[in-house]
């Protein structure tokens, strides 16, 4: 009998700054981790194992993750769309698997004109929110 694979899967997310937009020269974290398919169980389970780590299909490192995860980071590229490969190689057990994540990034001054839109367009939609509660009360109070 032939013995079959665990399916497997990457989870990961990108962490940058706290707005959420990247431009060039910052830096970018990734954090995940490596999950195989208890078929007994009908669950999703961590493992360890290597990991290439390829940017717009060129290899940039390697990585060794463990069943808690892995984090890295890695300095944005230039300014355009990206795309950032993490592959599981997998074993003997384990199935490979290619987690994709693609993101984009800015000019810097366009992004510190975005920036400040977003400011002016919070600031209002506060002072939106803050007349639709106070007329909101004062329904109420006159009710």
């Amino acid at each position: 009998m032939k013995y079959m694979k665990k399916r497997t899967k990457v989870s990961a997310h990108l962490i940058s700054s706290i707005s959420g937009v990247l431009s060039e020269g910052e830096n970018i974290t990734v954090a995940g981790r490596i999950m195989y398919y208890d078929d007994y169980k009908k669950t999703w389970k961590p493992i360890g194992g290597l990991l290439k780590i390829m940017l717009n299909d060129k290899e940039i490192r390697k990585i060794k993750s463990d069943k808690s995860g892995f984090k890295f980071s890695i300095r944005v590229p230039s300014e355009g769309k990206h795309k950032l490969e993490i592959r599981f190689i997998g074993d003997e057990e384990h199935e490979p698997y290619c987690k994709v994540l693609r993101f984009q990034v800015l000019n810097k001054n366009y992004k510190k004109m975005l920036m400040k839109f977003l400011s002016v367009a919070y600031f209002f939609m506060g002072i939106t929110y803050l007349a639709l509660f106070l007329t909101l009360v004062l329904m109420i109070l006159f009710i």
